[in-house]
């Protein structure tokens, strides 16, 4: 016999949850826009801008917004969980469903497969658009960053620029990194220009930043303002610099503008300059596990409305408060798991998927057990 499907049950439950994802996603998108504005604003304001610092701290903000949506979409999903499943109960609809003759698992497979669906077209298709809005919010903050240092890996080594004036400034190129270690540099180039003028070249086997300072070993200089003089240095020749290793490693590294397709690319030439791309990693993984993590947050949800301890009252406050207090709970587990992922205790990989699977797993076998 062909199993019944009550698709106008189906039709409510479909556009009751959609309802509560928009008020929950327009919640969290304000507060993510007021933050953002708020925090660009104050970065505009130590600018001297000729432009109005308020569209362009708004325009910055919207740009910013959605790869951090991304970040937050498990947590959206959790809280329009409770909104749906809270109205649900208080509506007293379980009992109207069950006296209809339909499974009331229908209130938990409708919203859990639009979560699973919804999660793999953000991977499809939303993380692509934001990673590029990622990218050109990362590259227009740094046109108003306070010096004009850069940095960029490319097919033909490592860049770095240093301005370390207004007329003065050097760049770098160096052939790999050592060791997966940016401090550790091989076969590198150093060009000075002064007024935009080539005057000397460096090389040198290995650099070690330290601090400010880049220490050389086996050097040979040719200097151009001197008919292309080449003069051998010391091994160690130390020189001043105001590149920020730390800094520029953060802009390097910033997964946030890699898209998900691009992924495999860019961990092909981080490998090739000796650089693992641990980063790159977490992100794409992230990325897959997504659909699995809104998928669990729709369980807990359910679980926290329907499954609470008795003495709580029925009250969206005290949901709230459980929800916000689980959500903190899940993610500082994701991330301390990761955590130990990166600190190679355990396989960085399994870092990122066994919380959640585990997660996924146990609230599965609450919700779906055969005695409630």
């Amino acid at each position: 016999m062909k199993a019944f499907t009550p698709w106008l049950l189906v039709k409510y439950i479909s556009k009751e949850f959609s309802y509560s994802l928009f008020i929950m996603f327009s919640i969290i998108f304000s507060l993510l826009i007021l933050t953002g504005f708020v925090s660009e604003l104050t970065f505009f304001s130590e600018k001297n801008l000729q432009n109005n610092i308020i569209i362009e701290s708004l325009i910055l903000a919207l740009f910013k917004i959605p790869s951090v949506l991304t970040e937050t979409m498990p947590f959206i999903f959790l809280f329009a969980g409770l909104h749906f499943y809270s109205k649900i109960q208080d509506n007293n609809e379980l009992s109207s469903i069950n006296l209809s003759g339909v499974s009331r698992r229908y209130i938990l497979n409708i919203p859990a497969i639009y979560a699973f669906v919804f999660g793999v077209l953000m991977i499809v298709l939303i993380s692509p658009f934001s990673a590029n809005l990622a990218k050109i919010y990362s590259e227009t903050k740094n046109k108003f960053s306070r010096n004009e240092n850069l940095m960029i890996l490319s097919n033909t080594g490592l860049w770095l620029k240093d301005q370390i004036d207004k007329n003065n400034s050097m760049i770098l190129r160096a052939d790999r990194i050592e060791n997966d270690n940016f401090n550790f540099l091989k076969n590198v180039s150093i060009f000075y220009f002064k007024n935009n003028i080539l005057l000397e070249k460096i090389d040198a086997d290995e650099m070690e930043i330290v601090g400010d300072k880049w220490e050389l070993i086996n050097i040979e200089k040719i200097d151009f303002s001197k008919n292309f003089e080449i003069t051998k240095l010391p091994n160690y020749q130390i020189y001043n610099s105001n590149i920020d290793i730390e800094k520029l490693k953060n802009i390097f590294s910033n997964s946030e503008t890699v898209s998900i397709w691009d992924i495999k690319q860019n961990l092909e030439l981080l490998r090739k300059r000796g650089y693992y791309g641990q980063e790159l990693i977490i992100k794409l993984n992230k990325d897959l596990v997504l659909p699995l993590f809104l998928l669990s947050m729709i369980y807990i949800s359910l679980l926290i409305v329907f499954k609470k301890p008795k003495f709580l009252a029925n009250r969206f406050y005290i949901l709230v408060f459980l929800g916000i207090f689980t959500g903190i709970l899940v993610y500082y587990l994701n991330e301390f798991s990761i955590s130990l992922g990166k600190s190679n205790k355990v396989p960085l990989i399994l870092s990122i998927w066994l919380p959640i699977i585990m997660l996924t797993s146990s609230t599965f076998v609450f919700v779906f057990d055969k005695n409630e």
